[in-house]
């Protein structure tokens, strides 16, 4: 929803190298707990991790109001994102979550699901943990913000020219005949 989510904080003033919101439970704890968790516990980045369910103590600072996701979004350089097995197997089901980072101004660094390319084409997509930690190290460090910042563009550009709620609905209403209505969903 690029009404809810959209940057609001410049790319280079960001107080956290990471920032994470979600939920951890169990079947998706496997995921997590692989590509994430190692990331956050490393001590190489600063973190924020807003969330819901089993996180390990520590981790979390707890739940967040929906209506405070966007900024918290804008408080963070990369905002790691991490499937299910099933989409890393299957390529389907892919969370929102690059979509909504990715508005936000934080850089996608997504886990093992090569199907996000064909939505972000620039989206960093690591083939294990280790490329995922290496990604998030990396685009973290104030000495490579400029190359950080112009793969952030990119992804922001490619989400919110083609990938928002208002192109969904665009394509329902055009599909359903009201081709002006369409249209004026992706006015302004």
């Amino acid at each position: 929803d690029r009404m809810v989510f959209r940057q609001t904080r410049p790319l280079h003033d960001r107080p956290y190298d990471v920032v994470y919101l979600g939920g951890r439970w169990a079947y998706k704890g496997r995921t997590i707990d692989a590509y994430l968790v190692p990331v956050l516990k490393s001590g190489e980045v600063s973190y924020k991790l807003h969330g819901w369910g089993d996180w390990q103590p520590g981790l979390c600072s707890g739940g967040l109001a929906e209506d405070q996701a966007s900024g918290f979004l804008n408080q963070g350089r990369v905002g790691p994102c991490v499937s299910e097995e099933h989409t890393h197997t299957w390529g389907i089901d892919i969370p929102e979550r690059a979509f909504k980072v990715a508005a936000c101004g934080a850089m996608v660094v997504h886990d093992a699901t090569t199907s996000i390319r064909r939505m972000i084409p620039s989206a960093l997509i690591a083939s294990n943990p280790q490329q995922f930690r290496d990604y998030i190290v990396h685009y973290s460090r104030p000495q490579n913000e400029a190359e950080r910042v112009e793969l952030v563009v990119k992804q922001q550009q490619e989400v919110l020219s083609a990938h928002t709620y208002h192109h969904r609905m665009a394509v329902l209403l055009s599909g359903m005949g009201f081709k002006h209505e369409s249209d004026k969903m992706l006015e302004g």
